[in-house]
């Protein structure tokens, strides 16, 4: 890919594509700058995700925790 998923910049000798290590798609940096853990595909330290993706992981980690949180609530 040529051009940033994001914001369609294209990239070139000066402005490097990163790939996100949840989707695969190539970000500029300014769009994948955040890091998260990703235990379910390998990453057990934290590596490079878009933003979308960094969203959705720790949206969904933060529903895990609750699920968890509410189970060990209950007697």
């Amino acid at each position: 890919m040529l051009f940033c998923q994001e914001c369609n910049t294209e990239f070139h000798l000066f402005l490097r594509r990163h790939h996100c290590r949840q989707c695969g798609f190539s970000f500029c940096a300014e769009h994948s700058g955040l890091r998260i853990a990703l235990p379910s595909q390998g990453y057990k330290d934290p590596v490079r995700v878009c933003d979308d993706c960094f969203e959705y992981v720790n949206n969904s980690n933060e529903q895990l925790t609750f699920v968890c949180e509410d189970e060990v609530l209950e007697p």
